[in-house]
């Protein structure tokens, strides 16, 4: 996603208190109760637990499917298996309404026909799968993007509503505040302007590489001019395309104060690497590049002539980049992507480019005074791939190159520009799960560009609607009993040495905590002069993308000059996600996760441990995970393991590879996948360790003053033990479908692991799981052979 550590979803944030209000007061949360009480009016689903209980059929569920009566050791039927569910039917459940909607929302994601103990996603989601089929504008559906698309439409009320002024501003700050909203609020009315953006068709981006082909001419000569080449370059990294490499600003993550340039391979239009190994995806490329080449390119250039020909060559030259790029599973050990170099050594490397050149030109001595010189650090993730890219330009022609810079312009504009021009996309980001066959409405797009670009200035509003005191005081408490039972858990890992094990006690202790969002967003001046650099008309939306791209530029860019901003949030508050980032050892959670199904503040705490519980232990985990623990409490990345405990690490992490391994997905073509257990090592050991220490979490709530009433059973669940359902909520957040297309895609670039193994794979390593389930031993839930770190 970025330099961070890979968040909870896996793809550009203390807070106060909320301004006003919950989001249970908001019209969408309104209409989504309504709405579960008029199905759960048809249903009748409280009166149906009784008439369950009785022996009768419901939906075509057979008795034998649901929750047993009230002897305690009563064994639910399970076709060749059975499952013992041991709680005690001696507590009235909870019938107020909000306990009606979350059973509701909890039973319809039920496949009480599938046997837990030997697939408990299929158990936990399979009536959510089947009752959600996925729509024609959409790659996936599931929990999580139900909840991203609710906060989304929370956000459309904002953007495209009238300003709502915030009563406790006066004077120039509740100027700057309207002037903010306006900035936000134009950038969506130009977006959701499509007659204009229509009427001018391919022009803006015609006009576009005009400009730059004009300016940058590289097919003059026989061969590369590199003076030439590093001022397009330049140029198209500023415009924010990232042909050949890409090059930023971040932390070092040696000195997690200093801020540094950084430069990765980058310049592929597939997904990953492999699609350039297979013949289908390489002429689909191809196709969509000529036809590119053929409405756009011939109106922009003075080039004529074999269009097919020329896009054969840009992809050639793609294909030739591909095979010198490192695969995901390579680019993981952020201890190998650290290689430390200045631009004379660099240039000494690879002699594609004059490199202080480049930089100078990226960083002019005028706005940027001794940045950059023969020692200015440069830290180059893929070393490898730079000595390569000398020898694959040295083998391209002039006009390829030229040619190829002018399609990652086109490839990375089309989205802003009418139907007519997107429509020659559609077709590869199809195949490649990137789009759905049917665009997505219109307000979706528009209001997701919003979110990305201004987004520190919508917060305000969707904070307002959606995120209340309550919600922060909650999840401090998870964090605080989450981090209670990882100090608790140390002690008892035999296999760390007692210098690991107090270095790990401090990097806990030491463990930051940002929750819902940054206070900046409630400071209009500090919002304002975020985006002052950035103009927006609302009449000229290609133009505001051309201008974001720049902005986005300029604003990573002068961060070189000042220490690491330790405020700095990297996602937006309406985010469904959650990030673990090492230099700043802090665990970071937008208000946009801390809604239903991750947390609700009157749900049974079983759940909501389940949920977001999880989520916080799987983002603590990160702390310790396979790269995560090559950072010290401070953030440094450096070795603190014995040689001794890193070597057991290693052996019990090749546990977890060899595990996700065996898991497979199917492709479009419908063979089976595997999974890249190397890929997914990081993520996969958040989610064992999130898992364990959410039910250690829930245990010691549960005997804190108040924990039964906190803790009030559901109705419909009388057979259910609470560890159980807290097992329910944390396998349903991760209820979806998902395109064939998609999930190729995630295979090969997704540190994550698919959803369905994110669950039974970190369950079948849990004995309380296997316990709570009575699983037999042996079963596919309860394996002999289990994995085991955190």
């Amino acid at each position: 996603m970025d330099e961070d550590r890979q968040p909870l979803l896996g793809a550009r944030t203390g807070a106060a208190a909320s301004p006003t209000g919950h989001r249970a007061t908001s019209p969408i949360w309104r209409k989504r109760i309504l709405g579960a009480f008029a199905l759960l009016s048809t249903v009748l689903v409280l009166s149906a637990v009784a008439s369950w209980l009785a022996g009768k059929e419901h939906e075509g569920f057979q008795t034998s499917d649901l929750p047993p009566t009230r002897d305690t050791h009563t064994r639910r039927e399970y076709g060749l298996k059975t499952v013992q569910f041991l709680e005690p039917q001696d507590e009235t459940p909870c019938n107020k309404p909000h306990c009606v909607v979350t059973a509701a929302r909890v039973l319809q994601s039920l496949n009480t026909s599938a046997d837990p103990c030997d697939d408990f996603y299929e158990f936990a989601c399979g009536g959510y799968i089947k009752a959600h089929p996925i729509p024609d504008d959409k790659s996936q559906v599931g929990s999580l993007n139900d909840l991203a698309e609710d906060n989304l439409r929370l956000l459309k009320e904002v953007v495209a509503g009238p300003y709502k002024p915030d009563p406790s501003l006066v004077g120039d700050e509740a100027e700057l505040d309207k002037a903010n909203f306006d900035k936000a609020q134009g950038l969506y009315q130009s977006c959701m302007n499509e007659n204009v953006i229509e009427d001018v068709g391919a022009a803006p981006l015609i006009n576009l590489l005009r400009t730059v082909s004009e300016k940058f001419p590289l097919s003059s000569g026989k061969s590369l001019d590199r003076l030439k080449l590093v001022a397009a370059l330049a140029e198209s990294h500023t415009l924010g395309t990232s042909p050949f490499f890409a090059m930023y600003v971040t932390g070092d993550e040696k000195d997690p104060d200093l801020n540094i340039i950084r430069l990765s391979q980058s310049g592929l239009t597939l997904p990953s690497k492999e699609y350039y190994e297979e013949e289908d995806f390489v002429k689909s490329l191809e196709g969509t590049v000529r036809e590119a080449f053929e409405h756009v390119l011939r109106n922009a250039t003075e080039v004529k002539g074999d269009w097919k020909g020329l896009a054969r060559d840009v992809v050639e030259l793609e294909v030739a980049l591909a095979k010198i790029s490192l695969p995901s599973s390579e680019m993981q050990d952020p201890s190998k992507l650290y290689n430390e170099f200045t631009p004379k050594s660099l240039s000494t490397l690879s002699k594609v480019l004059p490199w202080q050149t480049y930089l100078l030109t990226r960083f002019p001595p005028s706005k940027f005074p001794s940045t950059i010189n023969d020692s200015t650090l440069l830290i180059v993730e893929t070393p490898s791939f730079f000595a390569n890219l000398t020898q694959v330009l040295a083998a391209t022609k002039p006009t390829t190159v030229e040619n190829y810079l002018l399609w990652k312009y086109i490839w990375n504009y089309s989205d802003y520009l009418g139907k007519e021009v997107r429509d020659l996309f559609k077709g590869l980001k199809q195949k490649t799960g990137e789009r759905a066959s049917v665009e997505p409405p219109r307000w979706r797009t528009c209001v997701t560009l919003v979110d990305n670009v201004v987004g520190e200035i919508s917060a305000k509003w969707f904070v307002a609607e959606a995120f209340g005191g309550d919600s922060k005081q909650a999840a401090s408490q998870s964090i605080a009993y989450i981090k209670k039972a990882f100090l608790d858990r140390l002690p008892n890992l035999a296999w760390l040495d007692e210098e690991t094990r107090k270095t790990a006690v401090e990097k806990v202790e030491n463990l930051i905590s940002k929750i819902g969002y940054p206070d900046s967003i409630l400071k209009p001046k500090e919002v304002a002069d975020k985006y002052k650099d950035l103009p927006i008309k609302k009449e000229t939306y290609f133009e505001n993308a051309v201008s974001a791209e720049k902005w986005f530029s300029a604003d990573n860019l002068k961060d070189i000059l000042k220490p690491v901003d330790r405020k700095k949030w990297h996602m937006t508050p309406p985010t469904v996600n959650a990030y673990y980032n090492p230099p700043m050892n802090e665990i970071v959670f937008p208000a946009g996760i801390l809604q239903p199904p991750f947390y609700g503040a009157r749900d049974p705490q079983y759940l909501n441990y389940g949920a977001i519980g999880m989520v916080v232990g799987h983002e603590l985990t990160h702390a310790f995970d396979n790269n995560g623990r090559q950072y010290d409490a401070k953030g440094r990345l450096r070795d603190w393991w014995s040689e001794k405990t890193s070597k057991e690490f290693e052996k019990r992490a090749q546990c977890f590879v060899d595990q996700y391994s065996k898991y497979t997905v199917k492709g479009p073509d419908g063979k089976e996948v595997h999974v890249d257990g190397i890929l997914t090592l990081g993520e996969n050991l958040a989610d064992n360790g999130g898992l364990s220490r959410a039910l250690e979490a829930w245990r010691a709530d549960m005997d804190a003053p108040g924990g039964k009433d906190r803790n009030q059973k559901l109705p419909g669940f009388d057979g259910y033990s609470k560890e159980q359902l807290l097992y329910l909520g944390c396998a349903q957040v991760w209820c979806r479908n998902t395109r064939p297309e998609m999930a190729l895609k995630r295979v090969r670039t997704d540190p994550h692991s698919p959803a369905r193994y994110r669950i039974n794979g970190a369950l079948a390593n849990s004995k309380e799981f296997a316990e709570a389930y009575r699983c037999k031993k042996g079963s596919r839930m309860n394996p002999v052979d289990k994995c085991l770190i955190w």
